[in-house]
C-alpha cells in the first residue's frame, strides 16, 4: 500500500473490523485520497453552483445552449457535461466510504457506540443542511440528502463488496426509471390533450348546427367539460417547460437584488422546500443512495487506499470517462430537441432527455475518483494534492463558507450582484473563492485539528466537547476525526 495514500498509524487487530473492511485503515490515520476527492469536489462544484448563486437561470442557460456558439456557450457546455451533478456525486462517493471508516474505528471521547454515533452524525448533518438551505439561503444544498440516505443505508456496510456493487447498480437503474416514469406523466398528459383537441375539432365542425339551434330556440351543451379544460391547460403548461422569456425571471431577479434579507428568504424558501421534498424523494434519494453504496463498495476493495496499480486506475478512468461523456452527449442532444419543440419531442421520443443522467453521474464519479487516486499515488503532485486534502478535511466548513460568501456577493442584503455579472465574471468569482479556500484551509489546519463546523458536528455527535486547538509542541500529524462530507 502506498505510503502517500495513507498516513502512518497503528492498525487495529480485530476480526470483526476486518470483516467489515478487508482493506482496513490504521486507527490513527486518514485516507489521503478521500480528502483529496472531497476537496476537489467542493471547489470544482462551485463552478456550476455559481449559476444559481449568480442568477444565470435555467432559462438563460437554455437560451445560451440554443445559440450554440461563442466562448460562453462552450464553457457552459463543458461545465454542464463535466461538472454539473458530478461533484455532488463525488461527495456522495466519499461520504459512503467515510461511513465505513467511521464504523470500523474506535472513537475515544464518544459517549455512544459506533452505530449510534453514525446515526447521530447523519441526523446533525441533516439539520445543518436545513440551516444551509433556510438560513444561508442555498436552495441546492446536498447535506440534507446525505444525512437522510446515510441514516437509511448505514446498515448496508455489512454486505460484501459484490453485493454492494449490485445494490449500487440497482439503485442507479431505479433512479433512471424514476426519471422515465416522470416523463411518462408528460406523455399521458399529451395523450389526454390530443383527445381534448379532437373534441374541440368536432365542436368546431358542428358550429353550423349550433347556429341553427339558436335560430330554432334549441340549446346545446356540446362544449368542453371542466375536466377537459383542465387537461388542456395542464398540457399547455407542460409544453412550455423549456420556453423562456425575460419576464419569467424578472420577479426573482428583483426579489434577490432587493436589499432586505426577508425578501430574499421569501423567494428562496419555496425553491428550497421543493428541492428537499418533491425533487429529493422523487429523484435525489436514488442518486445519493446509489453513489453512497458505490463508495462503500470501493472502500471495501481497497480502491481509495491505492490497492490497484497506476495503470489500472488510468484504465478505469478512461473507460468510465468515455462511457460517461457519451451519455452526456446524448443528454445534451436530446435536450436540444426538447428545447426546439417539446410537444414534437414527446410525440416522437419514448425516453426523456435526461433519463440516463444517474448513469452519467455514476460513471463520471468513478472516472474522477480513479484519476484523483492516480494523482495521489504520484509524489510529483504532492503539493497540489496536499492543498486539496486540506480543503477536503474541512469540506463541511468550506461548503458553508461558500454559502456565506456567495450570499454576501450576490444577494441584495450584501453586494447585490445577482443577475448582474456575465458568465465569464461568474467563473472569475468562483476562481477567486477557490483560491481563498485553498489558502484558508492550509493556514487553518496549522493551528487547529479540524474545521470549525467539523468540530461542531463532531462534538454534537459524540455528546462531548472535542479537542480543537493544537498545542504548540504537538507534532504535525493528522489526527483522526469524525468523517463528515
Amino acid at each position: 500500500m502506498s505510503s502517500s495514500l495513507i498516513e502512518a498509524g497503528t492498525p487495529v487487530d480485530d476480526k470483526t473490523l476486518q470483516d467489515l473492511s478487508p482493506h482496513y485503515t490504521p486507527q490513527h490515520s486518514r485516507i489521503h485520497a478521500l480528502d483529496v476527492i472531497k476537496g476537489f469536489a467542493i471547489l470544482a462544484g462551485l463552478f456550476v453552483s455559481i449559476y444559481t448563486w449568480g442568477g444565470f437561470s435555467k432559462g438563460m442557460q437554455y437560451q445560451l445552449f440554443q445559440l450554440h456558439k461563442g466562448g460562453s456557450f462552450y464553457s457552459w457546455f463543458l461545465a454542464n457535461v463535466l461538472l454539473e451533478d458530478k461533484m455532488r456525486s463525488l461527495i456522495a462517493l466519499a461520504f459512503g466510504a467515510g461511513s465505513i471508516l467511521l464504523l470500523v474505528r474506535s472513537h475515544p471521547g464518544s459517549r455512544f457506540q459506533n452505530q449510534e454515533l453514525l446515526v447521530r452524525r447523519n441526523f446533525f448533518l441533516l439539520l445543518l443542511g436545513i440551516i444551509n438551505g433556510i438560513i444561508f439561503l442555498w436552495p441546492l444544498d446536498i447535506l440534507y440528502g446525505l444525512g437522510v440516505t446515510g441514516i437509511f443505508f448505514f446498515s448496508f456496510v455489512r454486505m460484501g463488496s459484490r453485493g454492494l456493487f449490485i445494490t449500487a447498480l440497482v439503485l442507479m437503474l431505479i433512479g433512471c426509471g424514476k426519471i422515465y416514469w416522470h416523463y411518462n406523466d408528460d406523455q399521458k398528459a399529451y395523450s389526454k390533450f390530443l383527445l381534448v383537441e379532437k373534441k374541440e375539432k368536432l365542436i368546431k365542425a358542428d358550429s353550423a348546427k349550433l347556429k341553427d339551434s339558436l335560430k330554432t330556440g334549441k340549446k346545446t351543451t356540446d362544449t368542453l367539460t371542466w375536466k377537459q379544460k383542465e387537461e388542456k391547460e395542464a398540457w399547455e403548461g407542460i409544453s412550455k417547460k423549456y420556453k423562456w422569456e425575460a419576464k419569467n425571471d424578472s420577479g426573482q431577479i428583483k426579489a434577490l437584488q432587493d436589499g432586505r434579507y426577508a425578501k430574499v428568504y421569501e423567494n428562496r424558501l419555496s425553491t428550497t422546500q421543493q428541492r428537499e421534498s418533491f425533487w429529493f424523494y422523487q429523484f435525489g434519494f436514488w442518486q445519493f443512495a446509489s453513489l453512497l453504496i458505490l463508495g462503500m463498495a470501493l472502500f471495501k476493495i481497497g480502491f481509495f487506499n491505492g490497492r490497484f496499480s497506476s495503470a489500472q486506475y488510468l484504465l478505469i478512468f478512461a473507460i468510465c470517462l468515455l462511457a460517461g461523456l457519451l451519455l452526456g452527449w446524448l443528454r445534451m442532444h436530446l435536450l436540444m430537441l426538447s428545447l426546439k419543440d417539446y410537444t414534437k419531442y414527446v410525440k416522437i421520443n419514448h425516453i426523456p432527455n435526461d433519463m440516463f443522467r444517474p448513469a452519467e453521474m455514476f460513471l463520471l464519479a468513478m472516472a474522477y475518483a480513479s484519476l484523483l487516486v492516480f494523482f495521489v499515488k504520484k509524489a510529483w503532485l504532492s503539493g497540489v494534492t496536499g492543498l486539496l486534502a486540506c480543503t477536503g478535511r474541512m469540506a463541511l466548513s468550506n461548503y458553508f463558507l461558500q454559502s456565506i460568501l456567495m450570499g454576501i456577493i450576490f444577494y441584495g442584503y450584501g453586494m447585490g450582484y445577482y443577475a448582474r455579472l456575465p458568465l465569464k465574471l461568474l467563473y472569475f468569482v468562483a476562481l477567486e473563492v477557490t483560491i481563498v479556500q485553498l489558502v484558508f484551509s492550509a493556514f487553518w489546519l496549522r493551528y487547529f485539528h479540524m474545521g470549525p463546523l467539523e468540530w461542531v458536528l463532531m462534538s454534537l455527535s459524540k455528546g462531548r466537547r472535542q479537542p480543537f486547538v493544537k498545542s504548540p509542541d504537538e507534532p504535525a500529524t493528522t489526527t483522526p476525526e469524525l468523517q463528515t462530507i
